[in-house]
């Protein structure tokens, strides 16, 4: 068990280092994308795959919807998979045991656009609270903040990836 509990910090180490690394490089202008023709199914189910073990853990449902038929798109499928699961560990983080999350994943082929939406019953975040939401090392709710642990690094990615191709 104790050795358990080393590999996890290892591993929350490494991953605060990537994190750490990814926003040096983004702040440089030095992080490339790798675009490559991806399946938004398969991009949406590795990252639903990566929270599974979380959200079981607290009782939480989990769930995805996605366009039905193959959807491909073109963007650096790490980095989208990436953006997704900071999201939905957010979520995860954030809702009561219980509590249902889910992603939705949506095509507009007209305006050649994906589109993301993570929804959670979660306790929400306070309207004053929503411009610092994507700021490096904000942590909004300083309560929930000290019960859950995190880095304020998360979100920051997240817009930087999303900028990174293109979105918002």
């Amino acid at each position: 068990r104790s050795l358990g509990y080393v590999e996890e910090a290892g591993r929350h180490l490494l991953a605060l280092l990537a994190d750490l690394l990814d926003l040096a490089r983004i702040g440089a202008e030095r992080l490339s994308l790798s675009i490559d023709a991806c399946m938004l199914e398969e991009v949406c189910d590795s990252a639903v795959a990566m929270v599974r073990s979380e959200a079981r853990r607290k009782g939480i449902a989990l769930s995805l919807h996605v366009p039905p038929g193959p959807v491909r798109f073109l963007g650096d499928g790490r980095r989208v998979r990436q953006m997704l699961v900071n999201l939905l560990s957010n979520a995860v983080k954030f809702t009561p045991a219980g509590g249902t999350v889910a992603l939705a994943a949506a095509a507009d082929s007209e305006r050649q656009a994906l589109r993301f939406e993570v929804r959670d019953t979660g306790p929400g975040i306070a309207a004053e609270d929503l411009p610092k939401l994507f700021q490096p090392f904000t942590q909004l709710d300083t309560r929930l903040s000290r019960e859950h642990a995190g880095t304020g690094l998360g979100l920051a990615l997240v817009r930087s990836f999303a900028e990174l191709h293109g979105g918002r």
